[in-house]
């Protein structure tokens, strides 16, 4: 779901958490990358997220392979 496909901001229920997931995933792609470069896991801290789908796109293989 887009933010424009939200509408009015002011009628979200909070707490509320939108993300831009392209940039989450290229995000998440960087850290790994440079994590690898450095010889270092990636260790990420699940309760951070406070969202399971988060969670889960730390966890998949985009983590793995440094991104898209």
């Amino acid at each position: 779901m887009s933010l424009s496909e939200f509408g009015d901001l002011a009628t979200i229920s909070t707490p509320a958490l939108a993300l831009d997931r392209q940039k989450l995933e290229r995000n998440i792609g960087r850290m790994a990358a440079t994590a690898a470069t450095k010889s270092v896991a990636l260790r990420p801290h699940y309760k951070t997220a406070k969202s399971l789908e988060v969670a889960a796109l730390l966890s998949s293989p985009i983590v793995g392979t440094g991104g898209n």
